[in-house]
């Protein structure tokens, strides 16, 4: 029987590697950009043609490579980063592992030009599926310039799975944005079909933040920085007010390496418990510095997801920096005895952190002697409070549950019903009552024409029966790069759904007419509502953009709550409501109303 086992070329092998490294287009910028900033460049531009399925360039004026070294850097574990294990705990660098330029060049044409400062001369590389065609001598300034050309041209099916261009792009913002934002010393551009979206120059954080991040201005920003003997926190939080409904503008960065750890954004969260709604989001980009030996990033391909030698303890620091920022500005509520009796128990007995003046003034009135850790300083200094920053925050306890027999009939109504609603009552908080088919249904107005708008944008960009109100004069808007490129992958099916909008040059719409059901707000105030509600929707990967694009507008334009109705408007809604395929809940799975049979009242009654 001949032997079975085989051992794959190095080419398979690199297509296999470049599977879990490069993923889309985007993976491509993030390894590209980090090598750069690794070289330590103080200027990086980014080219895209084609949302970077076509070219992809990265050029910079790092220090460059010498002849060898550009020949090594495109072979498998080929690195400049560690020599042994041990060094993967005192790594500061991006990168390490030495598979990202192997797998690039297996599933791309690439070309690249370095030079360092003492060469006279650059070295030119053409690589193409690993193989390398030419390996010659060139001018070129000091840096590096690599060209990622057709990628995935050797594995069609991969490239079968990219996303539409507008989609791609949008991660290339993403990756760019992020690195952006952990180096604002750095000046950074980036170019897509001969047109500049971003040129950044060298400037402060705050700036960097407001000039990336167009949600995020420089008057909201507040300063959070803090340090322990172990670790540092410095960065920026949203002042409350500039809360989103989505968690698109926060970031987290350990020693300036972008992570994704929802444990942390807890820690944001629950220092704003009471100043925003349960349902928003604070808006933060704070920066972890700490020792190496402390972070494990070698756990995932991509090195967004890190683990932490002690969750706890950076959990309750992390937190008690953001209260701090936010008391040091008056937006934390004083405790009623804090005086000086707690001012002499804070310096009597201090907290385990040092507060580090805040790198500059932020918004409201300052309070220097506010401190997180002492919540509650008119209690005997033996129950030692500041402990309270260092606990996990409590779980809720479950609530009771009631019997069915306690409850009202969550009864579902015949879907398409043509009956009427008879009796309908407004209440108050925008709910309404409703008599249907001998039945009590009371339903928030809201929600019930959340209801209504979806399904009528759904069916009517079927047929294209959607109404438009079409402008005496047309508004043009100006957008960011990354909200264009959103709003572009959803154009057509907005316009089915009667929201006349075009791309109108760079970064920019005219809005020509809107739906017929407008309810509120002008057209910039509807098109920033619609891409926030569209971005709620993203982790939701089973919804076409069809859909996703009917639930935003349908959310955003709902007649609100707090809106009183007359009996006609709200007979009219009752009546629509129960004309849906699906009255009983909103598109995003919440209840619309809740039914009371008369046999249920009935029973109630008598047991009075």
């Amino acid at each position: 029987m001949p032997d079975f086992i085989k051992l794959l070329s190095d080419a398979v092998a690199n297509q296999i590697a470049a599977g879990e490294v490069v993923q889309r287009p985007a993976s491509v910028v993030k390894e590209l950009m980090e090598n750069s900033l690794d070289a330590g460049a103080t200027e990086v531009r980014l080219i895209v043609e084609e949302a970077g399925s076509r070219l992809i360039r990265v050029i910079d004026n790092g220090k460059g490579m010498s002849t060898t070294d550009a020949r090594m850097c495109w072979e498998r574990h080929a690195t400049s980063k560690i020599e042994r294990a041990e060094d993967l705990f005192t790594l500061r660098s991006f990168g390490f592992r030495g598979e990202a330029m192997a797998s690039i060049a297996a599933v791309a044409q690439v070309e690249m030009h370095t030079r360092r400062a003492e060469d006279e001369t650059a070295t030119y590389i053409r690589i193409e599926g690993s193989k390398v065609l030419e390996q010659s001598i060139s001018a070129a300034p000091v840096g590096t310039s690599i060209s990622v050309k057709n990628l995935f041209f050797n594995i069609p099916a991969r490239r079968n799975f990219l996303k539409s261009p507008s989609v791609e792009f949008r991660h290339i913002i993403d990756e760019f944005c992020r690195m952006a934002l952990a180096y604002p010393q750095i000046r950074f551009s980036l170019q897509h079909h001969q047109n500049e979206v971003y040129r950044l120059e060298p400037e402060s954080q705050a700036a960097r933040i407001s000039h990336v991040l167009d949600r995020m201005k420089e008057q909201e920003l507040l300063p959070v920085e803090e340090s322990t003997d172990w670790m540092h926190i410095s960065g920026f939080v949203g002042k409350p007010g500039s809360e989103r409904k989505t968690r698109g503008d926060q970031y987290f960065y350990v020693n300036r390496r972008f992570i994704r750890n929802n444990y942390l954004n807890n820690a944001v969260q629950t220092a704003f418990e009471g100043l925003i709604s349960s349902d928003c989001y604070p808006s933060f980009v704070l920066f972890l510095e700490l020792d190496p030996a402390r972070v494990d990033v070698n756990v995932h391909p991509t090195k967004t997801e890190v683990k932490f030698d002690d969750d706890r303890a950076l959990y309750s620091i992390v937190r008690a920096a953001v209260k701090h920022a936010l008391g040091l500005y008056n937006l934390v509520p004083m405790e009623p005895h804090a005086g000086l009796g707690g001012l002499v128990q804070q310096l009597s007995a201090p907290p385990p952190v040092r507060h580090a003046p805040p790198p500059q003034p932020g918004q409201g009135e300052k309070r220097p002697f506010y401190n997180p850790f002492d919540q509650e300083w008119a209690k005997p200094r033996f129950q030692q409070p500041w402990q309270k920053a260092f606990t996990m925050p409590e779980l809720e306890p479950e609530p009771e549950i009631q019997t069915q027999a306690e409850l009202p009939l969550n009864m579902d109504i015949i879907p398409g019903s043509t009956a009427k609603a008879v009796g309908t009552i407004r209440l108050r908080g925008g709910l309404i009552a409703a008599g249907f088919e001998g039945n009590l249904y009371v339903f928030d107005q809201q929600r019930a024409h959340e209801r209504i708008l979806f399904e009528q944008f759904i069916s009517g960009s079927n047929d294209r029966s959607n109404a438009s109100q079409q402008l005496l004069f047309p508004r043009t808007l100006e957008l960011k790069p990354a909200d264009m490129s959103l709003l572009e992958a959803m154009l057509t099916e907005l316009r089915q759904m009667g929201l006349d909008i075009a791309a109108f040059g760079k970064n920019t719409i005219i809005v020509n007419g809107l739906p017929a059901e407008h309810q509120r707000g002008s057209e910039q105030a509807l098109v920033d509502e619609l891409l926030e509600q569209f971005r709620n929707q993203k982790d939701e990967l089973n919804l076409s953009t069809r859909e996703r694009a009917a639930r935003a507008l349908a959310k955003q334009q709902a007649v609100s709550s707090k809106k009183e109705l007359s009996t006609e408007e709200a007979s009219d809604l009752a009546n629509r409501l129960f004309s849906c395929s699906q009255p009983g809940i909103t598109p995003d799975g919440k209840p619309v109303f809740i039914g009371f049979s008369t046999e249920h009242i009935n029973k109630q009654l008598k047991k009075i």
